[in-house]
């Protein structure tokens, strides 16, 4: 499986939680010449990638930002750019994150389906106004519901849902009721994220300073099992910690990520990893014209992978999800450790042992993966 992340920067506004690169209110003079940039970076890619490596695309996906303020004939020209340079498999999977507020919705999400996009997720985020306003969402829950009906009817294989839980102030029967409306909406896929406060946004100065106080960790785990019940009841399985879909629904794209496949990252602060090197873009946009513009790869930083850290980084990402993880080196002294490592925490109870084989996170761990994983990595 080869994977093409693009990043897209662009945003009307920047949501108090969001540590993305973004680059709120640029002109559209801006916009249109980052699309040539991303043009130009993935011509530059397959040049200087070995033709021993250069392999069709299985998923792109355009991520943000907000890429739903893309100019439908710029994806069009991507994706072909794309194609040219790299080829793209026939029933390849090309996703695409949108935002309810995007202006013009019918004649947008026509326009992206005909540029070849066929899954689409929406950032519903809440379906409570005032839970909304305090993310610094530009949409209501009555626009994120007549967004998410007319991309149910333009026509993509898939539309699914990102939602936030675990916001201060916010009461476990608030989160039900929101997830029984997301469950009526019928999406495809639900991606469920636990509110963070990462260092530099508005959020985590609101925090620092006492204006805000944070949701407790016992009240974000039990939004999260609540999550997971009605969303497993409604017959969305989880695959993956924080993901859940229909059968069949599952995101392609980022189960290359979870399983250990080779991606391409092009744009702003996308990252790379291919054949164990793995590369961060430049985060500075001047920075990232600048090298592009010379043809060099955008790098900001990169870094040879040892075989150890790939088989322990593998290890961890596919124990995120309900296939588990298969050692495939046993008999070396690197797969020796691993498997201790791995018996010790099934002993601690973080993990068991399925039928086939696969170790897997158990189901009452899933909010506190992350101690398992830090002690594979």
């Amino acid at each position: 499986m080869f994977s093409i992340y693009i990043h897209y920067p662009f945003c009307a506004s920047k949501c108090a939680y969001c540590d993305f690169v973004s680059r709120p209110g640029a002109s559209h003079e801006e916009r249109a010449a980052y699309d040539d940039l991303v043009l130009a970076e993935i011509a530059g890619a397959a040049a200087r990638a070995p033709i021993s490596s250069r392999h069709a695309a299985d998923t792109i996906f355009f991520g943000g930002g907000t890429p739903s303020l893309m100019d439908p004939r710029a994806v069009a020209r991507i994706i072909k750019e794309i194609d040219l340079r790299f080829g793209i498999r026939q029933g390849a999977e090309i996703s695409m994150e949108s935002n309810p507020a995007s202006r013009n919705a019918d004649e947008w999400l026509e326009g992206a389906r005909a540029a070849g996009v066929n899954r689409l997720v929406v950032g519903v985020q809440s379906l409570d106004d005032k839970e909304l306003a305090f993310l610094g969402r530009a949409h209501n829950a009555r626009q994120a519901s007549s967004f998410f009906a007319k991309a149910r009817a333009a026509d993509f294989y898939s539309v699914g849902i990102d939602l936030i839980y675990g916001l201060p102030g916010q009461r476990l029967t608030d989160w039900k009721k929101t997830l029984e409306e997301a469950v009526a909406m019928n999406p495809d896929h639900v991606s469920l994220y636990c509110l963070e406060a990462p260092p530099g946004t508005r959020l985590a100065a609101d925090i620092e300073s006492g204006k805000i106080k944070p949701l407790d960790g016992d009240a974000q785990a039990d939004m999260y099992f609540a999550a997971a019940r009605a969303l497993e009841s409604s017959g969305r399985a989880c695959y993956e910690i924080s993901n859940f879909s229909l059968p069949g629904s599952e995101c392609r794209h980022n189960l290359v990520y979870w399983l250990g496949g080779d991606y391409l990252g092009v744009g702003l602060s996308a990252c790379s990893c291919i054949g164990g090197e793995r590369v961060e873009n430049e985060r500075d946009f001047s920075r990232y014209k600048e090298k592009v513009e010379r043809g060099e790869r955008p790098a900001r930083c990169s870094e040879r992978l040892s075989y150890p850290r790939r088989l322990r980084e593998s290890a961890a990402m596919a124990l995120r999800t309900s296939a588990g993880f298969v050692s495939p080196d046993i008999h070396s002294v690197h797969g020796r450790a691993l498997e201790a490592d791995l018996a010790a925490l099934e002993r601690d109870g973080f993990i068991e042992t399925k039928p086939s084989g696969a170790r897997a996170l158990l189901p009452d761990k899933r909010f506190v993966s992350d101690t398992a994983f830090s002690r594979l990595i």
